[in-house]
């Protein structure tokens, strides 16, 4: 049986679908971590625990996680969830990554998780997202600028002159005086 199938029937889902679609996820951790001790063998729970704590600003061990999970088969399907609970899951571990970005701005390490994240999980918004952070964090990196020209490539000019313009503005953190 292979893992996509054998995930489906896992014991214990029906009971954490519930807490997980409810984004009870300091609920549902407990759990998680006690099915994944006591079926090691079975990828959904690393995967579900990938998930949950993604959503605990804990973008490291997201990172881990989902590393190890992409190379079992079953990872693009999440593993027999139901593809709506992958889903909703999937877009609110990657939107909580996102969050961790906005703590400090000029701190690129949480756009590069999202963007390892989001490659494995082929969220193409996300990666584009996490471009655009990482040169907006510094943008005097010539090596940030041109993976971002590079990336907006097909995109129409007009949005890339926008997304530029805002890269380049006067740095947000500082007040300007009033007249």
């Amino acid at each position: 049986m292979d893992s996509l199938v054998a995930s489906a029937n896992t014991e214990g889902l029906d009971r954490i679908l519930p807490l997980l679609e409810e984004a009870r996820h300091e609920e549902a951790l407990p759990f998680i971590e006690e099915k994944l001790a006591q079926q090691p063998q079975s990828p959904l729970w690393r995967y579900l625990k990938a998930l949950v704590v993604a959503c605990q600003a804990r973008g490291h061990e997201t990172l881990q996680l989902m590393k190890q999970c992409s190379q079992i088969d079953g990872f693009q399907e999440g593993f027999g969830l139901p593809k709506d609970v992958n889903t909703l899951l999937r877009a609110s571990a990657l939107n909580h990554l996102l969050f961790e970005t906005t703590i400090d701005p000029k701190d690129i390490q949480p756009w590069n998780i999202l963007e390892e994240v989001a490659n494995l999980l082929g969220e193409l918004e996300f990666i584009s997202r996490s471009i655009f952070g990482q040169w907006k964090c510094d943008p005097e990196n010539s090596k940030a600028a041109n993976r971002f020209l590079e990336h907006q490539s097909d995109a129409p000019i007009n949005d890339t002159i926008k997304l530029i313009e805002s890269i380049l503005e006067i740095d947000s953190d500082y007040c300007l005086p009033r007249a």
